[in-house]
């Protein structure tokens, strides 16, 4: 057990700092030890304890409808998130509990995340694609969407303008040396927002500003920047999951049940030689 501490610890930080790069959630090969600890070690002693008292096939049918059973109630809290509770009928109280499971937070693939047009396209799109006003809108939904494009939107401007005016990214900054015209900002809506338009301008040098950074904001022109919605492969698995962990219970099941009508169980069968050998005497 002391030899294994070290390397528990290691394993530990290491799941810590995986999760850090997979937005708070433990994934790769860490995610499969753990997956793999946790079957070995639950499964396999309910197997064990199974097959000594039903044999090999047995036991494995029963642990196999258990396990499966529990991993399709799993895939369906993946599925439907668990949600808040509303605790305001209570006189007095005018709370909820708050939600304690997000969905989708299992098994899963491509987070949703903005993608940037090519410079070729945004033209293209530009001209093809009804863009409304963002300023001003009442929906919560369209306001999230916006601010999650625009944090995406600060890299490709950066890396843009630097490659543009022969410099460092790190030396153009938004905000700082470029900002987003947020008067100017559009967006495309196809069951949610699709696109976002966004169109920079020179931000306004402080008082603190290097002479290099007043240098580069005078050179900086407006230019337009699409982004698309990828919607990402997120909720692929707990898809793929709720059918298959039910047909493999339903599987499992139809073999215990075949399994038992075809052999007594080794208990009674012995119980009844036992009892033929008695009358036989």
């Amino acid at each position: 057990m002391i030899a294994l501490s070290p390397t528990l610890a290691v394993l530990a930080a290491e799941g810590g700092n995986v999760a850090g790069k997979c937005n708070g959630r433990t994934c790769g090969a860490v995610a499969v030890f753990g997956v793999a600890l946790m079957f070995l070690v639950l499964c396999g002693g309910v197997f064990m304890l199974l097959q000594s008292s039903f044999g090999v096939v047995q036991g494995y049918l029963i642990s196999g409808v258990a396990f499966w059973m529990s991993w399709f109630v799993l895939a369906l809290i993946w599925f439907t998130g668990v949600p808040g509770v509303p605790i305001d009928m209570l006189p007095g109280i005018d709370r909820g509990i708050p939600e304690s499971t997000p969905r989708f937070a299992g098994p899963q693939g491509r987070l949703e995340s903005w993608e940037p047009i090519s410079e070729a396209d945004v033209a293209v799109v530009s001209a093809r694609t009804d863009f409304v006003p963002a300023a001003g809108s009442t929906r919560e939904a369209d306001n999230e969407a916006v601010s999650a494009a625009e944090s995406a939107a600060a890299e490709v401007m950066s890396a843009f303008y630097a490659k543009q005016l022969g410099t460092e990214p790190a030396k153009v900054t938004v905000p700082g040396t470029v900002l987003v015209n947020e008067d100017a900002t559009q967006i495309v809506r196809s069951g949610g927002v699709k696109y976002v338009k966004f169109t920079s301008k020179a931000a306004t040098p402080g008082e603190t500003a290097l002479p290099e950074e007043k240098e580069l904001i005078t050179k900086i022109k407006p230019a337009d920047f699409i982004f698309e919605l990828d919607k990402g492969t997120e909720s692929q698995q707990t898809y793929i999951a709720l059918p298959a962990t039910f047909g493999l219970f339903v599987l499992h099941l139809f073999g215990l049940m075949w399994y038992e009508r075809r052999h007594k169980p080794a208990a009674i069968g012995a119980r009844s030689m036992e009892r033929e050998k008695v009358s036989a005497v």
